[in-house]
């Protein structure tokens, strides 16, 4: 029985690839869903454009599009109950949604525009589960993708009650997507996505200059859209994609019919030139790659290549140029006229910590001081702990870059802030470094409180409760005896004198 559904599944996914290359398109319907009017909160500007957008470039694309404008709770599950019938019968079927969306405990919601979520107890019954959407596509063999420009900032956390608001995450959480469905987030878990201040937001704005592209196979589509994204937000938000999409060439827009003879003399030795340069890691051959076969199937890759050159050259940049300078304040005079450095080391009395100096080649001062700060800031969000956002990156910063490495299984340099940092820490979320406490505290609720002792008992320094007659180490006892005894003594000193030869202590 297995094999069997497994062939009808293979199967079913070859129609579709024959169908997307060929003269006609195969069955395709899509859901497009925009929420900008919100009632409870401050409406957002580009949903409902970035839906209207979508669903006009997948008609263009052969696609039957149900959209939903501003939709409350029971439109939206109307039309989600709608579209999943049409969806276990499509070669391929898209779910777009742009708008608010929350994570709670783990779990995605999508908010239709009549949410109040007054409190956590509402949001089962005033939103619309993720997964409730993944399960009603899994029926169809054919390819299902969900795209959602929903990682905001989520507003109506400022107004909920409840025991699991504190559990409430920033952006979306991960997801396991079935066979056959891909997810692709605006951002990646954990992280917030742009609005955007021009007509789309950045993430829709990279689809619709993808989507139509002839010839764009679809796992080549969306790293284009995550580095358009990129670009477009100057490194802050990344989309990322969840599942697996079945080993066979998927387009939603087929390639450009040419003559055999062109295409064999323009591809022909695409593949060989690919495998003799791939791992020279030299940004004139993947260059020379792009000039020769910029239409062929690995150009993608060689432009991959040559941003992770480029990135890398940055990063080395950036490390050589802290290296050459002191990072010792010169010493000056205030205008007393007495030395304003108090010594070498010391900031206002107190020792400062051996920080990277803020380069002044290659990079702007504020450049690498915003990205110490950001570096930090998400440091801090995973748990790992670096000490406030100055943008001083100091021994505290390090062991926190450390704590990262280990914990995430990575061998970034701990030495100094990096791009490449940054983007390993912003694809994370939730807390990666084990939360850490002194022996005299107890971990409770992700933070740590000073441990409590009964009635009767004492916490001394090495976080044990312990009467107080026998309060302390053997060492710390051996030593409140000393003290005991000479108080004795002089006690005993002070309080006896001496009658006809005889000694009276009183």
């Amino acid at each position: 029985m297995m094999i069997v559904q497994r062939l009808c599944f293979l199967l079913s996914m070859l129609v579709t690839i024959v169908a997307s290359t060929g003269d006609a398109y195969a069955t395709r319907v899509a859901l497009v869903i925009g929420n900008s009017s919100y009632e409870a909160v401050a409406p957002l500007p580009n949903p409902a454009r970035d839906a209207d957008a979508i669903a006009v470039a997948l008609e263009r694309l052969g696609f039957e599009v149900s959209i939903g404008r501003d939709t409350k709770k029971g439109a939206l599950e109307r039309l989600l109950a709608d579209f999943s019938e049409k969806a276990a019968q499509a070669e391929i079927a898209v779910v777009f949604y742009a708008g608010h969306g929350i994570e709670v405990g783990g779990e995605n919601y999508l908010i239709p525009v009549d949410a109040k979520l007054k409190s956590d107890a509402r949001i089962k019954f005033e939103t619309v589960s993720l997964n409730d959407i993944l399960s009603a596509l899994e029926s169809g063999n054919g390819i299902k993708l969900v795209l959602l420009d929903a990682c905001r900032n989520n507003p109506f956390i400022a107004s909920m009650s409840g025991a699991r608001t504190r559990s409430i995450g920033r952006g979306l959480a991960r997801v396991e997507a079935a066979d056959g469905i891909y997810i692709s987030y605006a951002a990646a878990a954990g992280t917030t996505a742009s609005d955007g201040e021009g007509e789309h937001s950045p993430y829709t704005e990279a689809l619709l200059a993808t989507i139509e592209q002839p010839g764009l196979e679809l796992n080549f589509l969306f790293r284009k859209v995550a580095r358009l994204v990129k670009q477009k937000t100057n490194g802050a938000q990344t989309p990322f994609e969840y599942g697996r999409l079945p080993d066979v060439s998927v387009y939603l827009k087929p390639p450009t019919q040419k003559p055999l003879q062109s295409a064999e003399n323009g591809c022909s030795d695409a593949a060989a030139h690919w495998a003799a340069i791939e791992n020279k890691n030299t940004a004139a051959l993947f260059e020379a790659h792009l000039q020769h076969f910029g239409q062929c199937a690995f150009a993608e890759l060689a432009r991959d290549a040559l941003n992770r050159l480029a990135n890398e050259k940055k990063e080395q940049e950036v490390h050589a140029s802290a290296s050459m300078l002191n990072p010792m304040p010169p010493l000056g005079r205030g205008e007393s006229g007495e030395d304003s450095s108090v010594g070498p080391g010391m900031t206002d009395g107190k020792p400062m910590e051996t920080a990277v100096a803020l380069p002044r080649t290659h990079i702007a001062q504020t450049d690498l001081l915003s990205l110490a700060q950001d570096v930090q800031r998400g440091l801090a969000r995973l748990g790992c702990d670096a000490g406030d956002a100055d943008g001083r990156w100091g021994k505290q910063s390090q062991r926190a870059m450390e704590r990262f490495n280990k914990f995430s299984k990575l061998s970034l340099d701990v030495g100094a802030p990096s791009p490449a940092a940054l983007e390993a820490i912003n694809i994370r979320s939730g807390r990666i470094c084990p939360l850490e406490c002194a022996v005299t505290e107890v971990a409770v609720d992700g933070h740590c409180e000073r441990k409590s002792c009964g009635s009767g008992l004492s916490l001394n320094e090495a976080g044990k409760c312990v009467a107080p007659s026998m309060g302390g180490t053997q060492g710390e006892r051996r030593k409140e005896g000393l003290k005991t005894e000479s108080a004795g003594q002089k006690s005993g000193a002070g309080d006896c004198f001496e009658l006809d030869g005889q000694k009276f202590c009183m």
